[in-house]
């Protein structure tokens, strides 16, 4: 790939207790980078069953019922991000491949015009 592309993965994690009678905890993902539009797209088309505050920058926002439920709410985020990851690389893929054809059709038209310019250009004068 022309642009290196180097997989978003979660860096820190820090989960607070919202009220002491309740269970309910926020959970705060710091990422590696800032996540790009469309990969927090797909984070979100794999992910529909977090309840997420926010998923910006390098933040993701999210909640889990009870304390207890944090590990498995973190876990089920490591494999959105590793699915969005491969869905977001697979994107950059595509675009790189339509961009190489664009070239390559643009170099065969420069090619075909160079032809056609000599083909006009070997026309004899009229007398």
């Amino acid at each position: 790939m022309t642009e290196e592309w180097q997989d978003i993965k979660r860096k820190t994690q820090r989960a607070t207790q919202l009220h002491p009678d309740m269970g309910e905890c926020v959970i705060e993902i710091e990422m590696t980078a800032r996540m790009p539009d469309r990969w927090i797209s797909h984070m979100r088309s794999v992910s529909r069953d977090i309840r997420y505050d926010s998923v910006v920058g390098d933040r993701i926002i999210a909640r889990a019922e009870h304390p207890k439920a944090v590990p498995h709410v973190i876990s089920f985020i490591d494999g959105a991000i590793r699915a969005a990851n491969a869905r977001y690389r697979a994107d950059l893929e595509r675009a790189e491949a339509r961009k190489a054809q664009q070239e390559g059709d643009a170099a065969r038209l420069a090619e075909q015009q160079a032809e056609l310019d000599k083909i006009v250009g070997d026309i004899p004068d009229p007398e």
